[in-house]
């Protein structure tokens, strides 16, 4: 988690970068921090490398409690992104987030 900070600036001016908009912009840095605060609370030394897959359904699974689908799609979408983009800076050798999909029977196995 020491490098948190450092990571999402960088995916934010990534972002700035390919010109997304300002609004969505701020969604996903606002998501991102309460992804940060999330892992903060559940473990204290968690680095990068550490974040895995059931990790990160846990954290929708509790982000997205009583949310319609299309919320939680939008929450994968955005933590799908940012998988990416820490693929591509070689932070992670592959994101856990390109196996989670959305089907019926994934949100059932899930609880999304």
């Amino acid at each position: 988690m020491r490098r948190w900070l450092e990571v999402t600036t960088g995916y934010m001016a990534a972002c700035q970068a390919r010109r997304m908009g300002e609004e969505r912009r701020k969604a996903t840095r606002l998501e991102l921090e309460r992804l940060g605060m999330w892992l903060l609370s559940t473990r204290s030394n968690l680095t990068m490398e550490e974040i895995d897959t059931d990790l990160l359904v846990n954290y929708i699974r509790g982000r997205t409690v009583f949310r319609s689908k299309a919320t939680v799609s939008d929450v994968v979408s955005k933590l799908r992104c940012w998988g990416a983009w820490l693929v591509q800076e070689g932070c992670w050798k592959k994101s856990p987030l390109t196996c989670l999909n959305l089907s019926p029977s994934a949100t059932r196995r899930y609880n999304c």
